[in-house]
C-alpha cells in the first residue's frame, strides 16, 4: 500500500485566530478544509508551541502545547502527528502557514515585500 504524501497545518494564525499563548477561535472554513484535505493525505500539525523555548522540560511538556492537542481533540480536527519540535523540518509536499511566503523563483519581489 502506497503511503500517502504529507501536508504541514500551522496552528496560531492558520487553524485558529493568533492569539498565542491563549487559543484564538477558530478560523472559519478550518475543520470543514483539514477534515477533507485529511481524506487524501496524512496531516502533521506544526506550531511554535512545540519549541523548545516554551518546552524547556521535553517535547510537548508546555501548557500551551497540551492545550493546542487539547483543542485538535475537542474540536474535531484530525491529523496523522503533531509535530513536537524533536525532528527538524516536516518533510512534506506543501505547508500551510499564515506567516509563510510562496517562493516561485521571485527573490526579487520577496525582497520588496520584506
Amino acid at each position: 500500500m502506497r503511503q500517502k504524501h504529507t501536508i504541514s497545518i500551522d496552528f496560531d494564525g492558520t487553524i485558529v485566530e493568533h492569539r498565542f499563548p491563549e487559543i484564538g477561535p477558530l478560523k472559519p472554513g478550518a475543520v470543514e478544509a483539514i477534515k477533507k484535505l485529511f481524506e487524501k493525505y496524512d496531516i502533521v500539525i506544526s506550531s511554535c508551541r512545540a519549541s523548545t523555548m516554551f518546552n524547556p522540560k521535553g517535547p510537548g511538556t508546555s501548557p500551551a502545547y497540551k492545550e493546542m492537542v487539547k483543542f485538535l481533540y475537542d474540536n474535531g480536527i484530525p491529523f496523522t502527528r503533531i509535530d513536537n519540535g524533536t525532528e527538524g523540518k516536516v518533510v512534506a509536499i506543501a505547508y500551510i502557514d499564515d506567516r509563510g511566503i510562496s517562493f516561485n523563483d521571485n527573490w526579487d519581489e520577496i525582497a520588496r515585500k520584506l
